[in-house]
């Protein structure tokens, strides 16, 4: 699934997978790029970070609830 906050520091892809932990927040968490296989924090991509954090909780819970 393509991720609309961010890209890949390795290689600027946006297709991140969400490496779930319920015990860290969702703007720390991990993801994991699916081209390049690079596991770690991504940056949020406008510097609206308010507005980027609550988008991401959206897109996550879309993405668990199926």
């Amino acid at each position: 699934m393509e991720s609309p906050f961010g890209s890949c520091p390795r290689c600027g892809s946006k297709k991140l997978t969400k490496i779930y932990n319920p015990k860290v927040p969702v703007w720390e968490s991990s993801w994991k790029c699916s081209k390049c296989g690079y596991e770690g924090v991504v940056e949020i991509g406008d510097g609206n970070l308010e507005k980027q954090i609550k988008n991401l909780k959206k897109w996550t819970n879309s993405v668990k609830n199926g």
